[in-house]
């Protein structure tokens, strides 16, 4: 197994099927509640424009990561957020859930601001996932990450 792994990214099918699913069900358990309990319809509709309103920004700024590269001081990813190409290396990620098709993964930025991006299984092949999970199992996740 290579000592330096590179994984490049393609886009998600999944990740927009899956926020859009959760979303609904958000908006539909909104409308059920409303209805059983009996809160006025504009409660449920604040209750929907806010959740809307969120789904928006949270689409509007999220992170897309396009590759995540193994070097000698840590792990540099590339990613795009707001339209703006950002490379930066890690020394450690801070942290990660690992699950069987998709793995999150979390960091500090280099302005202190704490990042995350959820990896799917069809972002990578088959074998990359996998290399993936088994690196950032042994490898990748450190208690106390430092951004240069």
């Amino acid at each position: 197994m290579n000592s330096n792994p590179v994984f490049n990214l393609k886009p998600s099918r999944i990740e927009p099927m899956m926020c859009g699913a959760l979303y609904l069900f958000a908006v539909l358990a909104i409308v059920i509640l409303a209805w059983n309990q009996g809160w006025p319809w504009f409660a449920a509709l604040v209750g929907v424009a806010l959740l809307t309103w969120q789904a928006r920004r949270q689409f509007l700024n999220r992170i897309r990561i396009q590759a995540l590269r193994v070097v000698t001081e840590g792990v540099e990813l590339c990613y795009t957020q707001n339209t703006e190409q950002v490379s930066e290396t890690i020394v450690g990620v801070a942290g990660a859930i690992i699950w069987s098709r998709v793995v999150f993964v979390h960091w500090q930025s280099m302005s202190g601001k704490a990042q995350a991006c959820a990896v799917w299984c069809d972002m990578l092949g088959e074998d990359d996932f996998r290399r993936l999970k088994v690196w950032l199992n042994t490898q990748g996740i450190k208690k106390e990450p430092t951004v240069r």
